[in-house]
């Protein structure tokens, strides 16, 4: 009988024991398209600024937190406060206070920044949990007539993409979402033409496009996310339709997502499907990448880095 008592107690140790591991991976986080999409610079001035849609995941309703601007060599600029507001479980909306100078102490109502490289630093009750680095640029067109100088903002929005399907329902629609802009510092504006495509490698089957080169996106120097519905190729039964997660997650393997500007491959991305699911790598593999850095995409993004 104490046997069979101590087996018990051993397997509901172990059976406890793995679920506060598995907890333990859900760290909070920071949602990185919100996050991406929130962060802009005025590019006449440098102004930098952080939009009011920033999400986080796992933190509590109304816990408290801090994000703060700081170069790259640790020199903290910028502090901001916040708070969690629910949206729905797990995901809180940060509701900032206005944003104050570090070294004075004052009210910042702008933060500005030059050229160099910087980081963001959110911190929950003082502990950091999220950094994100990046940088700013200075550039100079060389047509005096191109309007002078500007500033723009380096870092992830150039080599990160994701494929989205609402709730994980392989019976939505498949998107590919990117950020996109024009590096001519002599333009303000340039129209291009985009076409995405997703390949099986293993027999070069084209699986799904768009928008075929026929819409034209009209890109200046800020980047702006894009998302591109994913329909069925020409020559297919279903040309021209919608197309679904659940056609792509069909049949394991690697993909290539390729996508052409103007006729010219401006990305690659490479992505694989295990066992009926698109597979997390790298930066994006939960409870193994460093959570500091870690790509959150929720239950339905999954974001990929641009090989070329």
């Amino acid at each position: 009988m104490r046997n069979r008592m101590t087996r018990l107690v051993a397997i509901t140790f172990i059976v406890a024991a793995a679920a506060v591991t598995a907890h333990a991976q859900y760290q909070p986080s920071v949602m990185y398209a919100s996050l991406l999409t929130n962060i802009s610079l005025i590019e006449k001035t440098g102004k930098f600024d952080l939009g009011n849609q920033i999400q986080v995941v796992f933190v509590k309703e109304n816990q408290k937190g801090t994000i703060i601007v700081r170069k790259a060599d640790g020199t903290e600029l910028y502090k901001q406060d916040w708070h969690a507001e629910t949206i729905r479980e797990p995901y809180y909306l940060v509701s900032q206070q206005t944003p104050v100078n570090s070294q004075t102490g004052e009210t910042a109502y702008e933060m500005k920044l030059d050229p160099g490289e910087y980081a963001l630093d959110f911190l929950l009750e003082g502990t950091k949990f999220y950094t994100f680095p990046f940088s700013v640029k200075k550039n100079a067109p060389s047509d005096p007539f191109a309007g002078g100088p500007y500033y723009t903002l380096e870092g992830d929005w150039q080599d990160w993409a994701y494929l989205f399907n609402v709730d994980a329902n392989p019976d939505q629609n498949l998107d590919f979402k990117v950020f996109l802009r024009h590096t001519d510092p002599n333009k303000r504006e340039k129209e291009f033409k985009v076409d995405v495509r997703i390949v099986r490698d293993k027999d070069k089957k084209l699986m799904c496009g768009g928008p075929g080169g026929l819409t034209t996106f009209t890109l200046n120097h800020t980047w702006i996310r894009y998302a591109i519905m994913m329909s069925h190729p020409e020559g297919k039964a279903k040309y021209g339709e919608y197309f679904k997660a659940r056609d792509l997650l069909a049949v394991d393997g690697d993909y290539t997502i390729t996508m052409d500007m103007n006729g010219s491959v401006a990305g690659v991305w490479k992505l694989s499907v295990k066992n009926g699911a698109f597979a997390y790598a790298g930066r994006t593999v939960r409870g193994v990448a460093d959570p500091l850095t870690f790509i959150e995409g929720g239950k339905d993004a999954w974001w990929y880095k641009r090989i070329k």
